[in-house]
């Protein structure tokens, strides 16, 4: 029998904090039938190997949103994410994908929020317009 080497409450309790969260948001408009299907999220750290998540089912429709932690929890931050969101909306666009990452000289982050928003002509940098979806912007925004 090996013994183990307890972390005790203080580490354990970093690992609650969210470290490395992706909330995927659908903050589309109402009346476009937007759905967010699926998501894939890559989470970059120079000092650990890169952490590799697919989600599918996420069903997201206007004004829903989830969580999603990453599989190793860490109290370190991380220097950048990349995600791929499966959207559908109804009529001949149907199904496709959209890409948005952080930028390569992004401060390391703990937190983000990413999804599709409403085009309210206020386009930030790293925002970008879908092109075959008028009125609709994805966004990417660091949270902590």
């Amino acid at each position: 029998m090996m013994p183990i080497n307890p972390l005790g409450p203080d580490a354990l309790g970093m690992l609650l904090h969210g470290n490395g969260r992706v909330t995927v948001a659908n903050r589309g408009p109402e009346d476009t039938g937007l759905v967010i299907l699926a998501a894939v999220i890559v989470r970059h750290r120079n000092s650990a190997p890169t952490s590799r998540q697919a989600f599918f089912g996420l069903d997201l429709r206007t004004d829903e949103a989830e969580a999603i932690e990453t599989t190793e929890p860490t109290d370190q931050p991380f220097d950048g994410i990349e995600v791929l969101l499966r959207v559908f909306t109804p009529g001949s666009l149907g199904i496709r994908e959209a890409y948005i990452a952080t930028q390569p000289d992004a401060v390391p982050a703990r937190q983000w929020e990413v999804g599709l928003r409403v085009d309210d002509g206020t386009v930030k940098e790293g925002e970008f317009t879908l092109p075959e979806s008028p009125g609709l912007v994805t966004y990417l925004r660091t949270i902590a």
